[in-house]
């Protein structure tokens, strides 16, 4: 665990913050890429980075703020601190999409080829991202008895108080550590699970955009293999269940699976009435339009 790149005097480079803006960067040279590859200049490719990396901190961090209420108006100058985490993916998502929606149609680019670039350079992003994770300690795991299970240190402040590493904090508190313990139980490294899965899931769409497959329904496939996975590794992560024994990741994971594949359908049976459309003209008609 490495929660600090470097430490010099009063100049702190947090390696969650860091690893978190590396994410949104390399997601941004990605999209832009992709789009160069459809005609669109760097100009308008670069505004609809940077509106995205804004809605995606903002979305987030909003998500975050509305879970958590009474630690955030607690500490309101805390929470606008993102350099010890406190991102919830699932807000991003929900401000990012419709930023991305109106910017598209006000800057007269086609929704579907930014839907689909958007979907294959995000899973990179959030590979790195969760590396950020890992370092900074947040999203652990469960307990885990595996040769790859990760440990977290005990990190003991001026005052001889145990702060910081929340798993260690955790064990300690449930009894599994004595105080002495200078390190956690072993557990899952679901952080690299995730970074895993999404580089994966990077190479597939990538496939996919490359041999134009699927197009214009990447982003609600890339929503499905995200939550699916999501879904999965909330049973080896430590998240209080609000539902059904489910947790909040859990449920909107659900929910937004649901949405996914019902954009999937409308979207199918859309091309499946324009194709009809397209077979009832006249051939004179079919020959002009193509």
């Amino acid at each position: 665990m490495h929660p600090y790149l470097c430490r010099y005097g009063g100049f702190v480079v947090s390696s969650y913050a860091f690893l978190y803006g590396l994410g949104v960067a390399v997601a941004g040279l990605v999209l832009a890429l992709l789009l160069r590859k459809k005609g669109y200049g760097l100009r308008r490719s670069a505004n609809l980075f940077i509106l995205a990396a804004v809605a995606v901190v903002v979305g987030g961090r909003i998500l975050y703020g509305i879970v958590r209420w009474s630690a955030a108006k607690a500490d309101l100058q805390g929470f606008f601190d993102l350099s010890a985490g406190g991102q919830i993916l699932y807000g991003s998502v929900l401000v990012t999409v419709p930023a991305i929606l109106l910017f598209a149609k006000l800057s007269r680019m086609r929704l579907s080829t930014v839907l689909d670039a958007v979907a294959v350079s995000t899973p990179l992003g959030l590979a790195i991202g969760r590396v950020g994770c890992l370092c900074e300690g947040c999203c652990h795991g469960t307990s885990a008895s595996l040769p790859w299970g990760v440990v977290y240190p005990k990190i003991v402040s001026v005052d001889g108080d145990a702060v910081g590493t929340p798993a260690y904090l955790a064990h300690l508190r449930d009894g599994l550590i004595p105080f002495t313990a200078d390190q956690s139980v072993a557990v899952h490294p679901v952080q690299l699970y995730e970074a895993l899965g999404m580089c994966i899931v990077f190479l597939v769409l990538l496939h996919l955009w490359k041999g134009e497959r699927l197009t214009g329904r990447l982003a609600p496939l890339f929503i499905v293999l995200y939550c699916g996975l999501r879904f999965a590794l909330e049973f080896i992560r430590v998240q209080e269940p609000v539902l059904w024994g489910l947790t909040l990741a859990q449920l909107l994971s659900l929910a937004m699976t649901g949405g996914a594949v019902l954009w999937l359908a409308l979207g199918k049976k859309a091309r499946a009435m324009q194709a009809r459309g397209t077979e009832e003209l006249p051939v004179s008609v079919r020959s002009s339009r193509d």
